[in-house]
């Protein structure tokens, strides 16, 4: 986990606190502390006071998980696909 310091404004690259990657991708403050605690997406580093900051690829990964789960896969299917290779993720959505 990194800490991350300063912020230069909304320059992309920059990492996003959980309210901003709430807003902008739809998905609860709640939800996204719950996969954080679940290891399913955790953010990659922390402000001085501690407050969760997303980099653009947790972000990606979370656009991910809410693929997934609009599909109607659990958050348990969701973690397997997320780990499993490429060819683990195309067996494992044909089912």
């Amino acid at each position: 986990m990194v800490l991350v310091t300063e912020q230069h404004g909304d320059q992309p690259g920059d990492h996003l606190t959980v309210g901003r990657v709430a807003e902008a991708t739809g998905v609860s403050v709640r939800a996204l502390h719950h996969y954080d605690a679940v290891g399913l997406v955790r953010p990659s580093g922390r402000s001085a006071a501690g407050y969760r900051l997303y980099a653009p690829d947790d972000v990606e990964r979370l656009r991910t998980v809410v693929v997934y789960r609009r599909l109607g896969f659990s958050l348990e299917e969701v973690a397997d696909l997320l780990a499993a290779d490429g060819s683990g993720q195309l067996e494992h959505l044909r089912r």
